[in-house]
């Protein structure tokens, strides 16, 4: 039990870590990143990191894991030292696809909502009558 609370936190620490790292790299392409979840290993040995680019163009996320992997040694060094240890986890980056389909999810249910509007009040309606 104690070591699941003990990944938690470990999680948390890297989460936010990684994303003041990232906000304040010399790196633009580093700048528009937004961790969204880290998973660490039962042995901390590995940490999983999903993260989000803004924006639906491919060259972007193209060019984030690049400076994401560029990158990598450094970010272990501010986790080792953020969680006090020799070794920090090793990282490896997944794009978080979720965020931009709940982006998609609200655009959907806006049009939705204002073509319900709109529609409600041309008379058509016979409860209206």
């Amino acid at each position: 039990m104690s070591s699941t609370k003990r990944r938690g936190r470990a999680a948390e620490v890297i989460k936010d870590t990684l994303s003041l790292s990232l906000s304040q790299a010399a790196d633009p392409r580093l700048n528009t990143i937004n961790v969204t979840d880290v998973e660490v290993n039962q042995d901390m040995s590995a940490a999983k990191v999903w993260y989000f680019v803004g924006g639906d163009d491919p060259q972007t996320r193209a060019d984030a894991l690049a400076g994401l992997k560029h990158a990598q040694g450094f970010l272990r060094t501010q986790i080792a030292e953020a969680l006090d240890l020799r070794r920090a986890p090793t990282l490896t980056f997944h794009y978080d696809e979720s965020v931009g389909r709940a982006s998609r999810v609200l655009e959907i249910l806006d049009e939705l909502e204002t073509d319900t509007v709109d529609g409600g009040s041309d008379g058509d309606n016979p409860a209206d009558a």
